[in-house]
C-alpha cells in the first residue's frame, strides 16, 4: 500500500469538494438544519424534561454525524462507480485497497469538520458543553465514526452483489439501522426479536453510553466496550467483505454493467 498514492486520492477528493457547492451542502447545512431543529424543541422540553430534551439533542448530532460517515463513503465509492472514474484509476497503479482508504480518509475528515461544528453551535446556542465534556464525547464519537464507515463499506459490498436496484441504500441504510439502535428510548421497549437485532447493533451501545452519561454523569465499562467492540467489529470485517465482492463483480461482469448504468 502506497501512502503517497492514497494522499493524492485524497487532495483530489478535497479538490472536487471545493468545486462542489452540493457538498458544501451536505457537510454543513442539513446537518445544522437538523440540529437547530431540535435543539430549540429541547429547549421547549427541557422546561418539562431536562434529561430527556438532552439526550435528544446530543443524540441527534451522533445521528448526522453517523449518517453523513456513512452516506459519504457509500456516495463517493457508487458515484466513482457509476462515473467510470474508478476503472480509470484501477487502470493506474492504485490497487482497490488503496482506493477505499483514500475513500474512507475523506469521509473521516469531512465528518469530523462537521461533527465540530455541530459541537460549536450546540456550545452557543442550547449550551450542551461539548467541549467542557470532550474526554467522554470524542471517544463515542470516533466508535460511531469507526461503525459508519463500516456500513458504507458493507452497503457498497450489497450493491456489487445485487446490483443497481438497491443504490437507495448509500444514502437510506443509516436511518433505518438508528431505529432499531433505541435512539430515543430505553432498548426494553422494542419487541424482543428486534432487541436480539439491536444487541449487534454499535448505535445501540453508543446511545446506551449518552443516556447513561446524561443520567448518571459517567458511561459503565461494559457499555463503553460494548460500543467499542461493536463499532470495530463492523469496521474490520467490512474490508475484507468489499474486496471479496468487488473481485467477484470484476470477475462475473457485475461491474461492467454498473460502470454502463
Amino acid at each position: 500500500m502506497d501512502i503517497g498514492r492514497i494522499w493524492a486520492l485524497v487532495e483530489y477528493d478535497f479538490t472536487m469538494i471545493k468545486k462542489d457547492k452540493h457538498r458544501w451542502s451536505q457537510m454543513i447545512y442539513f446537518p445544522l438544519a437538523t440540529l437547530l431543529a431540535w435543539g430549540f424543541f429541547s429547549i421547549y422540553a427541557a422546561s418539562f424534561a431536562f434529561q430527556a430534551a438532552f439526550i435528544i439533542l446530543i443524540i441527534q448530532i451522533f445521528w448526522q454525524f453517523s449518517f453523513l460517515s456513512q452516506s459519504t463513503v457509500s456516495t463517493q465509492v457508487m458515484e466513482d462507480i457509476w462515473s467510470r472514474s474508478l476503472r480509470e484509476l484501477l487502470s493506474t497503479p492504485i490497487t482497490v485497497s488503496e482506493f477505499l482508504v483514500a475513500r474512507s480518509i475523506t469521509s473521516t475528515a469531512r465528518s469530523l469538520f462537521s461533527l465540530f461544528i455541530m459541537f460549536i453551535v450546540a456550545d452557543l446556542f442550547f449550551h450542551a458543553n461539548f467541549f467542557q465534556n470532550f474526554l467522554t464525547m470524542f471517544p463515542l464519537a470516533i466508535y460511531a465514526l469507526v461503525a459508519s464507515i463500516g456500513f458504507g463499506i458493507i452497503v457498497i459490498s450489497v450493491i456489487l452483489r445485487f446490483g443497481q436496484g438497491l443504490n437507495f441504500l448509500a444514502w437510506s441504510v443509516t436511518t433505518g439501522i438508528m431505529f432499531l439502535s433505541a435512539p430515543f428510548f430505553p432498548l426494553s421497549i422494542l419487541p424482543q426479536a428486534l432487541q436480539y437485532v439491536a444487541y449487534f447493533i454499535p448505535y445501540t451501545w453508543i446511545f446506551q453510553a449518552v443516556k447513561e452519561f446524561v443520567a448518571a454523569g459517567s458511561i459503565s465499562f461494559t457499555t463503553s466496550m460494548l460500543a467499542f467492540a461493536s463499532s470495530a467489529i463492523y469496521f474490520v470485517a467490512s474490508f475484507p467483505l468489499f474486496f471479496y465482492t468487488f473481485e467477484k463483480a470484476r470477475e462475473r461482469g457485475r461491474l461492467i454493467r454498473l460502470w454502463a448504468g
